[in-house]
């Protein structure tokens, strides 16, 4: 409804500029059709005078009954189209004689600058008993390039009100019932339309303004109660259809934004993947390098000949010792990586600002890239987009928050432990070659250890077996 009325609010405007266009286009036409009409009519009498000069005296009163009465009909006839009443010329006008002019009148019309001293020509008699017939208008010589044409009829005969556009819509409707319904319509419009300009406030205000002393540099008069309720549902209704316009919007865009965000996210999970390897390449090193280091606590059993092996070979404890180094290059890799948070310039510009937009609110993240657990510590509007990223899971003080959960999420989860610990080979630590199956196995231990530590600062993270399906999809 709402839509209606503001759009029907924008059509009356622009209805009545091009009215106003319309009314003023009209009058400058019909200047220049009254001067062009008008020179013609000077370069007539002009031309008149000449022949009258020129041509011999006995064939003179004829011919110059035929060019004024050629001239004084195209003179009446611009006269009776400039007064808006182009059905045209009265009876009267159609049916009276035009009588010969005296010699001195016709002397009048011509231009001073032209008017020329001649020797008077003898006086001829002219006979006063011969018949004077009148000329018709069908008998009128007529000049195509000086008369009016049916195109000027019509442009003249525009109507005078203010209704153009209507009257134009009316003339071209399928039927006259269509017709009538319009002009129904439109006239139950004017009448809603308010005819004066005052400005329309609830009363209270008015009297609130009147005890402070202030006065308005407008109009004002009182609502009645229909429009307050009027203006009440209209503000209710404008703020509704501005939701439904923005979720409209979004919904337009939400699949770009996610196809953008997507490719933005692999663009920076090699640019992150490159820094972070160079932060923690020093314990990664350590484990890589150490072949006599085990932190597997028995020897697999998997296959038959390491089956049979076993039965030979003593199953190795954890030790002291053992632990000792596990934790030692365990926190390593953290000191580094909040060493690293910690420095200022440290991180590079494009990483951090691709963080903040990670954690803002109205980011579209891919299908199937958050777990459930992080889906459970999230909020998402209707469209699916994160929202309320500043605030944490509850009101404990030690809780966690939003933005821990997807940036450690990000970094360690879904960077350092599937790309930089268990592969360490992809990003240049200790050569391009795959290194030997206990080193992995050490490998994965420790990589199972820094899991460990980031799911006891924040439980909310994916399940071990989801580590490599990210991995994989990210690449």
């Amino acid at each position: 409804m709402y839509n209606d009325y503001f759009a029907s609010s924008w059509a009356t405007s622009n209805h009545q500029r091009l009215r106003q266009s319309i009314r003023e286009l009209q009058r400058e036409t019909l200047k220049d059709l009254a001067r062009h009409r008008n020179q013609m009519v000077y370069q007539q009498l002009q031309m008149l005078n000449i022949k009258t000069n020129s041509i011999a005296s006995e064939d003179k009163n004829k011919e110059l009954i035929n060019m004024m009465s050629q001239v004084l009909t195209q003179q009446q006839n611009l006269t009776t189209l400039l007064q808006q009443q182009p059905k045209v010329i009265e009876k009267e006008a159609k049916q009276e004689g035009l009588k010969d002019l005296p010699l001195e009148k016709l002397k009048q019309t011509t231009s001073p600058s032209t008017r020329r001293q001649k020797t008077p020509n003898p006086e001829k008699h002219i006979d006063s008993n011969r018949s004077k017939t009148p000329l018709s208008q069908q008998q009128v010589p007529h000049n195509e390039d000086f008369l009016w044409s049916e195109e000027d009829q019509k442009l003249m005969t525009l109507p005078e009100d203010d209704d153009i556009l209507q009257a134009f819509d009316y003339n071209n409707s399928k039927s006259v019932e269509e017709s009538k319904t319009m002009q129904r319509q439109d006239h139950k419009k004017l009448i809603i339309q308010q005819n004066n300009d005052a400005t329309k406030r609830p009363k209270w205000r008015m009297d609130q303004d009147g005890e402070y002393g202030i006065v308005s540099a407008f109009e004002e008069t009182a609502m009645n109660s229909r429009e307050i309720f009027r203006a009440v549902v209209l503000a209710v209704q404008f703020s509704i259809g501005i939701q439904k316009l923005y979720l409209k919007r979004q919904k337009g865009i939400k699949a770009d934004e996610e196809k953008a965000f997507m490719n933005m996210l692999s663009v920076y999970f090699d640019a992150t993947k490159t820094w972070l390897s160079k932060e923690i390449k020093i314990p990664i090193l350590s484990v890589l390098q150490d072949t006599k280091l085990n932190f597997a606590s028995e020897v697999s059993d998997k296959g038959l000949k390491k089956k049979l092996n076993a039965l030979f070979v003593r199953k190795q404890t954890a030790t002291p010792d053992t632990l000792l180094q596990l934790k030692v290059r365990l926190k390593g890799i953290v000191d580094a990586i909040v060493k690293t948070a910690e420095k200022s310039g440290s991180i590079p510009k494009p990483i951090l600002i691709f963080l903040l937009k990670l954690v803002s609110d109205g980011v579209y993240f891919p299908p199937q890239y958050l777990s459930s657990e992080e889906c459970s510590g999230l909020e998402f509007n209707v469209l699916g987009a994160t929202r309320n990223m500043n605030l944490p899971f509850s009101d404990r003080e030690d809780y966690y928050t939003r933005f821990n959960l997807i940036v450690l999420d990000f970094i360690l989860i879904r960077v350092v432990i599937p790309h930089i610990v268990l592969r360490p080979h992809e990003c240049g630590i200790g050569g391009r070659a795959k290194p030997p199956k206990d080193t992995e196995n050490n490998l994965k231990v420790l990589a199972t250890g820094l899991y460990v530590i980031c799911q006891y600062v924040i439980p909310l993270l994916p399940e071990v077996t989801c580590i490599l399906r990210y991995s994989t999809n990210l690449e």
